[in-house]
């Protein structure tokens, strides 16, 4: 049992996060009122996270790989479902206040369910390592893109301008190490995205005149394992990346596209692959957005590009993964699998499949954005669905399945799922004992 639930050093398995997790999830869920259709959705986005780690070696390679094709087929078409409905010509609804002790309450759950992993899992992934590490050298007064980094596979700093300003004042305020574990200000950074992440959903939630449904979705959040997992034990700034998209489409079904804008353009400021819903944003928006949405993350970066004097500093590090020549055993974990197998993967072969995934994204993107430019009052499901497509087809189509890469469109998916129309309609039992609210 021990083998089954750990591995190393007692490191919790995926299967020993979700068997109290999921179960507490579904049930929670049902309690807000959500109907079974939309708990089957949050339940399969779950499930892929099976199928890339450590899955038991006796099942066939042939066998996992259809079940994640499966998955992500499903849950692409159930988003494409929601883009697809007729526009509803109920009035909007009125705001409602927010209920600040249960969002309180959700917050704390979230922390509680991650915190502890930073102790309990004596490693962390190569990603916080090396935003803490840029952090502290920009601390020191030296230009991180200009200095060496070993904690990259290149061993220069990889990632955007956002991603170790987000880690900065985390790093400056707490210590190197406490209680033995080396790197928590790049844990702090994620367990404050959680956090903020769960009050995010609740809040607009109610701004949208909502309230029940952003409560199930920050409810969701908080016990999504896969998310615990990503922010409990990999503590990876993909996190970062979710939540900008999320506010992005959150805003924009509050029709604020300009500031839908700049949360996008920081969500690619943490990591470049957050450019894939630009077309969302452009064609609901307008020009003027989708400019804001490139200036964003232009600006932020311009300093470091200009420090100590002019220059491409870190650009060509931040694009090496697009080309990235991985072992067959990392490969064969991806759509494009029979392609691998079929021809020997090269560099130019990568490059390749990273452009036509990234086409199929943009793709995705433009679709959904037309459906959400015709709409006069965009649903918040609507919306959500409508960055969370191309983010789900971006690590879909990429050369590899990475499991960090899963949480881009998570929380938009979630928000897709439960504040949906019919998700509305279905809320009966209330949440505690008052007068229900409209939601």
């Amino acid at each position: 049992m021990r083998d089954f639930l750990t591995y190393g050093p007692g490191i919790p398995r995926y299967v020993a996060l979700w068997l109290p997790l999921a179960p507490l999830l579904v049930a929670g869920l049902r309690r807000f009122g959500v109907p079974w259709s939309a708990v089957a959705v949050v339940l399969a986005s779950t499930l892929p996270t099976f199928l890339r780690h450590n899955p038991p070696t006796a099942v066939p390679h042939l066998a996992l790989w259809l079940g994640m094709v499966l998955l992500l087929v499903g849950i692409a078409g159930w988003l494409v479902a929601v883009l697809r409905r007729p526009a509803s010509d109920e009035p909007p609804a009125s705001a409602a206040a927010v209920r600040w002790p249960l969002v309180g309450l959700l917050v704390l759950v979230a922390l509680a369910v991650r915190i502890p992993l930073a102790w309990i899992d004596p490693g962390i992934s190569d990603i916080p390592q090396a935003s803490e590490t840029a952090a502290r050298q920009l601390l020191d007064g030296r230009n991180p893109y200009l200095q060496p980094n070993p904690y990259t596979i290149l061993g220069e700093y990889q990632y955007p301008a956002g991603s170790v300003l987000a880690h900065l004042p985390f790093v400056a305020a707490i210590p190197a190490e406490v209680l033995n574990e080396r790197w928590l200000g790049a844990r702090a950074a994620i367990w404050a995205t959680e956090a903020l992440a769960v009050v995010v959903l609740a809040v607009a939630g109610a701004r949208l005149g909502r309230p029940r449904a952003g409560l199930a979705a920050a409810f969701a959040y908080a016990l999504h394992p896969t998310l615990v997992r990503e922010a409990g034990l990999t503590a990876t700034n993909d996190l970062m990346l979710a939540l900008g998209c999320l506010c992005c489409a959150l805003l924009l079904a509050r029709r604020r596209p300009q500031w839908a804008a700049v949360a996008l353009g920081i969500a690619i400021s943490v990591k470049p692959a957050a450019l894939v819903a630009v077309p969302v944003v452009a064609l609901a928006g307008g020009f003027g957005p989708a400019v804001i949405c490139l200036a964003v993350p232009g600006a932020l970066q311009l300093p470091f590009l200009l420090w100590p004097r002019p220059g491409l500093h870190g650009l060509a590090a931040m694009a090496e993964p697009a080309g990235r020549l991985y072992d067959y055993a990392v490969l064969r974990a991806s759509l494009w699998w029979p392609v691998y197998a079929a021809v020997d993967p090269s560099r130019g072969l990568l490059r390749v499949i990273t452009v036509l995934g990234v086409l199929g994204a943009l793709a995705a993107a433009g679709w959904a954005g037309l459906r959400l430019r015709g709409q006069a009052r965009p649903d918040p499901a609507m919306a959500a669905a409508a960055i969370g497509l191309p983010l789900l087809a971006a690590f879909a189509l990429a050369s590899d399945w990475r499991l960090t890469f899963q949480v881009w469109y998570l929380p938009c998916l979630l928000a897709a799922a439960l504040m949906s129309r019919p998700a509305q309609a279905a809320h009966r039992a209330p949440l505690v004992a008052r007068p229900r609210e409209a939601d």
